[in-house]
């Protein structure tokens, strides 16, 4: 392997490291090389020659990075919407009320409460609920933003485990 394409692969793990916020953006570069010397060389210089080496790299970052199962998830990735966790709102006991969901359900009303029985119809899965409303996922996931900012006023997460 010659030092202009290992340059090149360096290059595009650190704009993919940068482009997801990575946090040890070195150690990420250097788990990535790994994965993909232990490949062997001659895979790389094939990889290479057929013009997809950029391609094979970003599959595997993006696989370290949101893979559930794996470490790097925790250990790389900041999702932009956690600035901080310091007004992150947590529960103490794990017992879930479910008459406290439908007194939630129940405040509610129009498209809101339609949206929120629906949503849990789905068990959840907002993909679910567009393909059986025939709605946008976009517009689901605006409407469900405005939904939980409402929620988020008159109601707090341990008002919903004992």
């Amino acid at each position: 392997m010659n030092n202009k394409l290992i340059k090149k692969i360096e290059n595009f793990i650190l704009y993919i490291g940068r482009e997801y916020k990575v946090v040890e953006l070195e150690d990420f570069k250097q788990d990535i090389f790994i994965l993909l010397l232990n490949k062997g060389e001659n895979f790389i210089i094939q990889l290479d020659s057929e013009n997809s080496i950029k391609k094979y790299v970003y599959k595997l970052c993006i696989f370290q990075i949101i893979s559930e199962r794996g470490h790097y998830r925790t250990k790389y990735y900041i999702p932009s919407h956690f600035s901080s966790l310091e007004d992150i709102e947590t529960y103490s006991n794990s017992c879930f009320k479910d008459e406290v969901l439908n007194d939630l359900i129940n405040s509610l009303d129009g498209l809101d409460k339609i949206m929120l029985e629906h949503l849990l119809l789905c068990s959840g899965n907002k993909q679910c609920l567009a393909k059986k409303t025939n709605i946008h996922q976009n517009t689901i996931q605006y409407k469900f933003k405005e939904l939980a900012n409402k929620i988020k006023l008159n109601w707090s997460l341990n008002e919903f485990y004992t």
